[in-house]
């Protein structure tokens, strides 16, 4: 419609009226404030004069008067070529407000450019809107073309009889349709589509409810269409019975086909999608899969059945109860035969029939028995001449026959071989005795070993594994004195309950002890308890707590105050009792902070070390650690990502392989863990888990000051190798003169029986002790060694010593009694359940060695460590630091931290405070402009509402009403324009409005309401 900007004077009528664009007046345009006065002036002139109604001028709308009607003064037409009808009658004018808006029917409002209300009562609001039928409503690009139609949106239809169309391109072609949504469309009577594009067709009566949705029957609901498919869900429970209507849900059709399933039986199941599978009958020999054919095989069967039954009754063996007996008369015969009889059980309580078969065999045998007892009397009298007889001068049975005073005894069974057996021996049972005369030979050679006196001075006496060398000492056995003790070697003395003495004048005095190697003393026994040791006045606690096992004695390598030896070779503890390495030792002091502590410095201006794998270790400038697990130390050491495990030790040393370890400066590992690879002079194939390198391919080392060997999987020196030299030259000569060394092992037989005697029953000989009645040892493992009562060594190679000890896993050492070695390349002086502490044990040097407490007190003294729990285990998920008395640690020298969890220094807080606060003063500021733009537009908003809540509106039956409104609010101002118009029976109130405030904002609103 037009925009209506100022007021002019119309000199026909001597009133100011509202003109539009093409109106003339006197005077010249001002500001929008004065445009404002205007208004409200010329809206008090038309409130003032009524006849301004009657009159709005030609060149704005014009009054039509239908036939047979009296024109009146009611009617408001505004806009170019705006027409109003001017019925008179009940006050039946109309309102037309816009560019040719069309109001030429009594009660019609049209408002907006091209709108028509051509229907009594109708309204059309809206650009093009058309409402042709009685009462009907058009709103926006919309068309109401029936009574008592309804069109809501753009390019909305509603042509049926009180149809309803709400939504863009919605259409409610039938009577009382109902579309709404946009693209809803309904074309059968009583139908209802609502959703965006749901249509009914021209089914009647039907639903669409959804978008897309299509109901293509008549009185359906449809929740679906071609394209789209619902489910519909959260539907309570319909009542079942036979006049309900109510749908029923998922779970009560599930019901109904769990209850068939169940009555139909055979396997018949509920599906997924709610179906029943199909049975399965087993009616004689047919599979039947439906209850129909199943009733009918059985009908057939009964009838095949009863048929049978009769013709057994004529042919069966049946009971006659007047002789007490099953009778075979049958068909007019009283005596038939029994055929197919099976063979009746012959016993003392056998009730059985017996066949022809079985009788005719006894007959036979009877027969035969006959004949056998005239044969016997003959055999009888050969008896006499041929048998062994008893001759009772000699005493004795005399195999002697004829002239030949000397017989074979041939086909004799064995004889029982026991201390009270009177039984003859055959030649087999002899020859076994002497296969077994020449394996214990040869079981004594394996266990004495080579007892010429050449082989005894060289290597001493004892047995084969197991040499003592004597020369030059005054001869001293061992003493196990105590029970369960063992004690091996030249004066070993084992005098505690279950102790262990190894080694030249070596003393376990303890229970439990053990005292390993020469001189070693084990005297020391340690209550149960606990005990803290303070390390450099009190910085470091020490503890040891024996309270939570059985304490035993302890191993001890030395003597107190006088001697003690390293622990080499050992391998890493992975246990709470466990021993510990130098290299282990290394671990934990590679977890000390970066800030230096005793005896462990660093001397570089280089870049700081990393440690990017999971638990890894870097120590040193420049030092990478990739890998898992890893340790680098030294200047630039690599460990690679892919060596978990990896060991990098020296300057410039990688680890290119996982469990591998580069030693020394430039070393690199080339190979890494091999599985199942050819080594020299191995038949098996053999596996390793990692590489130890020294050097590169360019340049390698020497590794001097070795200790001899002792293991097999121990590095051996130049000097053993001289010495398996020579013995290799030995064993050629000794080899060649074994044949000539084993005679008279018949003579002997009886001396080797009872000195074996006396081994297994005193388990002694002259540097070999034991006191003991228990099992004994076993070494099933191939060159295991077990010694004590109850040993047991099943690993390969492995070693026993203790009662009751067990060496289970390959190249393992069990020490002590009841100790167990179950994990290889391991040694135990104790078990899960007992364990017992190693003494004198000296510092360790090199990375396998065991280290001593004096030297953890030592490593641990000054070190940043894990908190502990209450129950004594670490807490990994506290660090403390300083004494713990309340003063604090400065953590200098800190990099920035990278990842999530890593910390964060200084600078990088401070920079972060920093951008967080510039951040924050930036969004302060954008609010503040946000607040202040809101404000303004909401003072605006507040003003529009304000001058559109003061506008007047008609209230008399008939009467309409032009208004204008201002409003001000914070500073912001509004002007209002509205019309309002109450219909000739006063039922009917209709009103339009719109606003414009200082913000350029605009707002409209329109209403109609009903009152009675």
């Amino acid at each position: 419609m037009n925009r209506i900007f100022k007021v002019i004077w119309n000199a026909g009528t001597g009133n100011f009226c509202v003109a539009g664009e093409r109106a003339k007046s006197r005077g010249k345009k001002t500001g929008r404030v004065k445009l404002i006065l205007s208004a409200l002036l010329g809206i008090s002139g038309l409130i003032a004069t009524s006849s301004v109604l009657a009159a709005a001028g030609n060149d704005t709308g014009e009054g039509v008067t239908p036939p047979d009607n009296n024109s009146g003064t009611g009617w408001v037409a505004i806009g170019t070529a705006a027409k109003a009808s001017t019925h008179t009658d009940m006050s039946g004018a109309s309102t037309a407000i816009g560019y040719k808006a069309s109001a030429e029917t009594r009660w019609a409002t049209a408002l907006g450019a091209l709108a028509t209300a051509s229907g009594q009562g109708s309204t059309a609001v809206g650009n093009a809107a058309r409402s042709t039928g009685v009462n009907s409503l058009a709103l926006g690009i919309a068309g109401a073309t029936n009574d008592y139609a309804v069109a809501v949106g753009a390019a909305t239809l509603a042509s049926g009889l009180r149809a309803s169309a709400f939504g863009s391109d919605s259409y409610a072609r039938a009577n009382y349709a109902l579309a709404l949504g946009s693209g809803a469309n309904v074309g059968g009577e009583k139908s209802v589509a609502v959703g965006a594009n749901a249509t009914t067709g021209n089914t009647i009566n039907s639903v669409a409810l959804g978008a897309h949705s299509m109901a293509t029957e008549d009185n359906t609901v449809s929740i679906s269409g071609n394209t789209v498919s619902r489910r519909l869900v959260n539907m309570a429970n319909g009542i079942v019975s036979d006049n309900s209507t109510d749908a029923v849900n998922g779970s009560q059709l599930y019901k109904v086909s769990y209850s068939l399933a169940s009555h139909l039986g055979g396997g018949a199941a509920v599906r997924e999608d709610g179906s029943v599978s199909r049975p399965t009958y087993e009616v004689g020999t047919r599979t039947h899969y439906d209850v129909g054919s199943a009733i009918g095989a059985l009908n057939t069967s009964s009838i095949t059945n009863a048929t049978n039954i009769q013709n057994l009754k004529e042919n069966a063996l049946l009971w006659n109860p007047l002789s007490n007996t099953y009778t075979a008369s049958s068909h007019g015969s009283s005596a038939n035969k029994i055929s197919n009889v099976a063979p009746g059980t012959l016993a003392a309580l056998s009730f059985d029939a017996v066949n022809g078969s079985q009788l005719y065999n006894t007959n036979q045998q009877v027969t035969q028995n006959k004949t056998d007892i005239s044969t016997l009397n003959v055999s009888l009298v050969k008896l006499n001449n041929d048998a062994l007889l008893w001759d009772g001068s000699a005493e004795a049975f005399s195999a002697s026959h004829g002239n030949s005073a000397v017989n074979k005894i041939t086909n004799v069974a064995l004889g029982v071989l026991a201390e009270s057996s009177t039984d003859a021996v055959n030649g087999a049972q002899l020859y076994s005795t002497n296969q077994r005369l020449e394996q214990n030979t040869n079981l004594i050679y394996n266990l004495m070993g080579d007892t010429s006196e050449t082989y005894i001075t060289e290597n001493g006496t004892g047995i084969k594994y197991v040499r003592t060398n004597d020369t030059g000492l005054v001869p001293d056995d061992a003493h196990a004195s105590a029970a369960g003790a063992t004690a091996v070697g030249y004066n070993a003395v084992a005098s505690g309950i279950r102790s262990i003495a190894i080694g030249q004048s070596s003393i376990s005095s303890v229970d439990s002890g053990i005292a390993l190697g020469s001189g070693s003393v084990s005297a020391r026994a340690l209550v149960a308890g606990t005990q803290e040791t303070h390390v450099n006045n009190g910085s470091l606690v020490v503890g040891y707590d024996t309270t939570d096992r059985t304490l035993l004695g302890a191993l001890s390598l030395g003597t107190d105050d006088q001697s003690y030896r390293q622990i080499t070779n050992v391998a890493d503890g992975s246990a709470l009792q466990d021993a510990v390495t130098i290299r282990q030792l290394q671990n934990a002091v590679g977890a000390i902070s970066s800030a230096g502590s005793q005896y462990f410095h660093a001397n570089s201006t280089l870049g700081d070390s990393l440690a990017v794998g999971e638990n890894a270790i870097a120590v040193g400038p420049q030092t990478v650690v990739n890998g898992d697990a890893g340790i680098g130390i030294g200047f630039r050491a690599v460990v690679a990502q892919n060596a978990p495990g990896g060991i990098a030790i020296g300057a410039h040393a990688q680890a290119n392989h996982a469990n591998s370890v580069a030693l020394g400066n430039g070393s690199q590992t080339t190979i890494g863990s091999q599985t199942s690879y050819t080594a020299y002079n191995m038949e098996d194939p053999q596996s390793s888990v990692g590489e130890i390198a020294i050097g590169d391919a360019d340049n390698q080392r020497q590794i001097t000051h070795v200790a001899a060997g002792t293991l097999d999987t121990d590095a051996v020196n130049v000097a053993q190798l001289k010495v398996t030299d020579s013995r290799v030259a030995k064993n050629t000569q000794d080899i060649s003169s074994l044949s000539t060394q084993v005679v008279g092992i018949d003579n002997r037989v009886t001396h080797i029986e009872n000195s074996v005697g006396d081994i297994v029953t005193t388990g002694n000989t002259k540097y070999f002790k034991a006191n003991s009645t228990g099992a004994e040892a076993s070494a099933q493992g191939q060159d295991s060694i077990a010694a004590g009562s109850g040993a047991q060594a099943a690993g390969e190679a492995s070693l026993a010593i203790g009662t009751s000890s067990k060496a289970t896993a390959n190249n393992s050492v069990a020490l002590g009694a009841n100790s167990v070695a179950d994990e290889a390349d391991t040694v135990s002086v104790g078990s899960s359940k007992q364990q017992r502490r190693i003494t004198n044990v000296s510092a360790g040097k090199n990375s396998t060695d065991a280290v001593n407490v004096a030297q953890l007190k030592t490593s641990e003294s000054g070190s940043v460590r894990y908190g502990m729990n209450e129950d004594g285990t670490i807490n990994y998920n506290f660090v403390g630091l300083g004494d713990g008395k309340g003063g604090t640690t400065r953590m200098g020298n800190l990099s920035a931290g990278v990842n999530d969890n890593d910390a964060v220094n200084y600078a990088q807080l401070k920079q972060s405070i920093q951008s967080n606060n510039d951040y924050t003063d930036r969004r302060m500021v954008e609010m503040d402009n946000k607040v202040n733009r809101v404000q303004r537009k909401m003072s605006g908003g507040i003003a529009s509402a304000m001058a559109m809540t003061g506008l007047p509106q008609a209230y008399a039956p008939g009467a309409s009403m032009t208004s204008l409104g201002g409003g001000t609010y914070h500073g912001e101002t509004a002007v209002a324009l509205g019309v309002s118009m109450v219909s000739a029976s006063g039922a009917w109130v209709y009103k339009l409005q719109g606003s414009t405030n200082s913000q350029g904002d605009y707002s409209a609103a329109v209403g109609a309401g009903i009152q009675w």
